[in-house]
């Protein structure tokens, strides 16, 4: 009996397990500067803000692009965690399609993705199934959080900001 009842038990937690997404666009990037430009000042700041934002609540698996931007807005967060992060090919859509597919199959993990504003939306409607408006240019400080439950089920969707306000 009391095997049973543990058993009972893992498959309740288990199937109550869930993930949470938190999902950015890349810092201030330099402008003129060719394909792939570092970040700005402002754009250094707004990465340490991010590391800020978790505070001693880092998340485990930190998933970036191939540009500089990306993993730079991720550094000091991931030197932080303690974590590498992961570099992700987002430069199409089955590469992309392929990424997000990965990232919902993730289970009790808590993890930053960084990524650039024509990837962003789809990442979104990919994991929860919400639209977002199209990110502007000059819009840097938007954090998405999706809490996924073990079996892709959204918990809670959460639009928000970090930092120092874009313009």
């Amino acid at each position: 009996m009391k095997s049973i009842n543990f058993f009972l038990l893992i498959i309740l937690f288990s199937s109550c397990s869930t993930s949470t997404y938190y999902i950015v666009r890349h810092a201030e990037k330099r402008l003129n500067e060719g394909d792939n430009p570092i970040l700005t000042q402002q754009g250094m700041k707004r990465a340490e803000d991010l590391n800020t934002y978790f505070g001693n609540n880092k998340p485990n698996k930190i998933f970036v692009s191939t540009f500089l931007r990306t993993q730079l807005t991720a550094a000091p967060t991931a030197t932080a965690a303690g974590v590498s992060a992961i570099i992700i090919k987002q430069n199409n859509t089955d590469s992309l399609n392929f990424f997000i597919l990965g990232l919902s199959l993730l289970d009790r993990k808590k993890v930053l993705v960084v990524s650039h504003t024509d990837a962003i939306p789809k990442i979104v409607k990919g994991l929860c199934n919400v639209d977002i408006s199209p990110i502007a240019e000059n819009d840097y400080d938007n954090l998405y959080i999706i809490r996924l439950r073990k079996n892709k089920r959204v918990q809670r969707f959460t639009a928000t900001t970090y930092g120092e306000i874009s313009p």
